[in-house]
């Protein structure tokens, strides 16, 4: 049925209607999409395609838009509901509600740019998918299969392929790359390039062993930031003598940790106004009227003051000096409690923007018996392995403070990045205890112990387990040569830093090559330049592996774990395993003039799908937090490549020919760009010349030798099937699409059903669907994932319903 066209007009009441030459329709519940409705006051006049049933506008959506959806009243669910199925033709709509522990769960509007194949521990009894030494490669072997295949590369979407030697980088970081082309102005695509892309689908079909994943980048412990309650029961303390003293001030602790009475530290005054200013009357200062430094051995004189909260009581520094000089003499008449104390000043910098004061930690009698405990070799080891993650996380931004002559401790801003940074984030020496360490402190739930160390109140704090120790052994890389899985087998094998011994063979020839690859498509069909400025691309998001509700699965069978839990509960720890290998799916509902007119910037109008592969126009369109293009391969350009094999095995030739003819519209995805939808393409075979090792003797002994290829090739293509259903089947016989890794995988290369966009997280004022952010900042989403009204975790890719738009938690009611 073709489309009517339309536009969206508002009633004198302000609801919408739609209107067709002049006749204006009303709207029944159900029929605007959700992209529309999260943008009603900007609707007016806006042009809409449309179903017309009965003589009434159906399923309306934004022209060349898809129709999504509308959420249920209210924005939410009830436990355990589902939305109604409004979406004709679509089965599956109705169970895009998510099941979940909340009275408030949101419906999902959005898919994750990237998404986990599964990895199960890998059947190691399997001749075929299980580990073998490679074969010998002196001699073609009788039973195993060697040749040509011929194959056809046609781009579906848009694909980056820069050239790196042409990178521009300008004054303030932005890079700008030109298309990577020939002497004849038709685009290169390196060999390399597809057969990485070849090699990372082989060990997904095969679930072979990680091809890139190094002990070395993967044994240390990732850390996550600790809830805001839980620096609470962090304790003042300092090493000294090779004890950890806690300074809990005037309050005893309770058994929680927190304090009883008033907080632990006394509260230094530092910094005033939106500039952190410390030339102020409110900033504390000696006599002298320098400033005290970190560390410092203080004499105070302190009152007690009552948050304007009213939710606690603490002691502010009304006047300081050095520990050995004149003791402060009360200035005047107090009507608060007042007293002396010493103790040491502990600076961590204008690391937040609402932060005013600094801290004084102290000890007093009134307390209580004074604790401390021995520094162990186990404290040493948490604390260095703590500031090690700091300081490795922070290093882009710590390079660019450098670049720009910036201070690491200077304050530029609220926003995170501008604020100042925290002294142990880029302080060398802060990777050990040393003698006058100051820090926080949990105890022990008996409190006969310290559990850990923290150099700031609400600090991060690791997890449990490495990634690397979370992957299975049959999946990690391989240490020696009998240990080589089927894709180290046909693509070659290096030994890297997996823990092995060094023997005298490190390395192995792969038994595929790729031949040089060619463009049939004229200039002005294959190439798309841009202006000299280039095209700017919206801000790429980079790896949260941290984010364990997305990167951590409840089992080693790579399962997706519940909503609902905390950053505790979702992290690395033990009996759980990692979600599997990345993937960016392909981005199904893209319309077909999506890509035209890259340059006009469509971000902005007030209904999607909008362009979320380029940067909003706004003041910083082009810095350091993305880059520029000059060129891209247009949709429909066709490249032509060989593939050379030589002594296969048929289960091994298989899995090679099934991601060679994948199903109609299942793309495989090559070059940059893939979260923001670029890099589909179309992979189908041409010809095929193979033949065993046998036939080959034949051949060559024989006038009348004719082969079968079309039997071989099928015959392969089973063999796979087979080997992956005996090798991977739960229980009853499997379905081969249903064995997880290989529906995850079609998934993937199909794209979702659902109309849904896919683009990263965003969080939004009142949490509504909205057009991309010009500086990206996915981070917000995660921030507010963490309320416990939210706290999502990224399902399985076989059964991805989405994930919700969320509430900014930077916007206050």
């Amino acid at each position: 049925m073709a489309l009517e066209r339309g536009k969206l007009v508002l009633s004198k009441k302000g609801k919408p209607q739609v209107e067709i030459n002049g006749t204006r329709f009303n709207l029944a519940q159900g029929e605007l999409s959700q992209t529309l409705i999260t943008n009603v006051k900007d609707i007016n006049g806006v042009e809409v395609e449309f179903d017309m049933e009965g003589g009434q506008p159906k399923r309306i959506r934004a022209a060349g838009g898809e129709f999504v959806p509308p959420h249920l009243s209210g924005n939410s669910v009830k436990r355990g509901s589902r939305q109604k199925n409004v979406q004709r033709g679509n089965e599956k709509r109705n169970q895009r509600a998510r099941i979940d522990h909340r009275e408030d769960a949101r419906m999902p509007d959005f898919h994750n740019p990237y998404n986990f194949i599964p990895a199960p521990p890998r059947n190691m009894d399997d001749h075929e998918l299980g580990d073998q030494a490679p074969i010998e490669q002196d001699r073609f072997h009788p039973d195993r299969i060697s040749g040509r295949i011929s194959v056809e590369l046609e781009a579906s979407t848009p694909l980056l392929v820069p050239n790196p030697g042409t990178c521009h980088t300008n004054d303030e970081g932005h890079k700008t790359f030109k298309l990577l082309k020939g002497e004849d102005d038709k685009p290169l695509i390196p060999s390399s390039s597809i057969r990485g892309m070849l090699r990372s689908a082989y060990e997904a079909v095969t679930n072979s062993r990680f091809g890139c994943f190094s002990e070395k980048d993967h044994d240390r412990r990732l850390a996550y930031r600790m809830d805001a309650k839980e620096g609470l029961r962090l304790i003042p303390a300092r090493i000294h003598n090779g004890e950890i003293h806690l300074l809990n001030g005037t309050s005893s602790i309770r058994r929680n940790g927190s304090p009883e009475k008033t907080q632990f530290a006394a509260w230094l005054p530092r910094y005033r106004g939106e500039d952190k200013d410390i030339d102020t009357e409110y900033t504390a200062r000696y006599s002298d009227d320098s400033l005290p430094e970190h560390g410092d051995e203080v004499d105070c004189i302190v009152e007690l003051k009552e948050h304007r909260s009213g939710r606690f009581r603490y002691w502010k520094v009304v006047q300081i000096e050095r520990a050995g000089n004149d003791s402060p003499v009360p200035r005047y008449e107090s009507r608060t409690e007042r007293r002396q104390i010493r103790g040491w000043v502990c600076v961590t910098n204008a690391n937040i923007g609402s932060k005013h004061d600094e801290r004084v930690f102290f000890y007093s009698h009134e307390s209580g018996p004074r604790k401390s405990f021995p520094v162990t070799d186990n404290h040493r080891q948490k604390w260095h392995e703590l500031i090690r993650n700091y300081q490795e996380i922070h290093q882009e931004e710590l390079k660019k403070r450098e670049d720009k002559n910036q201070p690491y401790d200077q304050y530029r801003g609220r926003e995170p990045g501008h604020t100042a940074w925290s002294r142990h984030v880029y302080t060398p020496a802060d990777h050990e205890l040393h003698e006058g360490t100051l820090c926080y402190v949990r105890l022990t739930d008996n409190q006969d112990d310290v559990d850990a160390l923290f150099p700031v109140m609400i600090s991060r704090e690791l997890y449990g387990q490495a990634p690397w120790d979370l992957l299975h052994d049959s999946l990690k890389p391989a240490s020696r040569i009998t240990e080589l899985s089927p894709a180290d087998r046909v693509f070659g094998w290096v030994l890297g830093d997996s823990g092995g011994t060094r023997k005298k063979q490190t390395a192995v020839r792969g038994l595929l090559r790729v031949g040089p690859v060619s463009c049939l498509s004229s200039v002005d069909d294959a190439v798309k330049i841009f202006p000299p400025e280039g095209l700017p691309l919206a801000v790429l998001a980079g790896p949260k592996p941290q984010q364990g509700r997305f990167y951590v699965a409840a089992s080693q069978n790579g399962e997706a774990q519940s909503d609902g839990l905390s950053k505790e509960q979702a992290g690395y720890s033990p009996n759980k395993g990692l979600r599997g290998r990345k993937v960016y799916p392909h981005h199904k509902t893209l319309s077909e003039n999506h890509w035209d007119q890259p340059l006009d910037d469509q971000t902005r109008r007030p209904a999607g799908p909008w362009q979320e592969y380029r940067r909003p126009d706004s003041d910083k369109v082009r810095d350091d937090q993305n880059r520029s293009i000059l060129g891209w391969v247009k949709p429909g350009c066709r490249f032509v490549f060989d593939i050379y094999v030589t002594d296969l095995s048929k289960v091994e030739l298989g899995a090679l020919l099934y991601l060679l003819t994948l199903p109609e519209k299942h793309y495989h995805r090559l070059g940059g760009g893939k979260p923001l939808g670029f890099g589909s393409a179309r992979l189908q075979t041409t010809c095929c010349d193979l033949l065993t090792g046998d036939d080959l003797r034949n051949k060559y002994s024989s006038w009348t030798f004719v082969p079968k290829q079309d039997t071989l090739s099928n015959e392969a293509v089973k063999a796979f099937k087979d080997a992956v259903q005996g090798a991977y089947s739960q229980g009853e016989a499997q379905d081969f699409e249903q064995i997880s890794f290989i529906k995850a995988f079609l998934r993937s290369s199909q794209g979702f059903d659902d109309g849904l966009p896919i683009h990263y997280p965003r969080a939004t004022e009142g949490g509504h669907p909205g057009p991309p952010d010009p500086r990206g900042e996915s981070f917000k989403w995660f921030v507010a994932n963490e309320n416990s009204t939210a706290r999502y975790a990224l399902r399985d890719l076989d059964n991805e319903m989405g994930l919700p738009t969320l509430p900014d938690p930077s916007y206050r009611n």
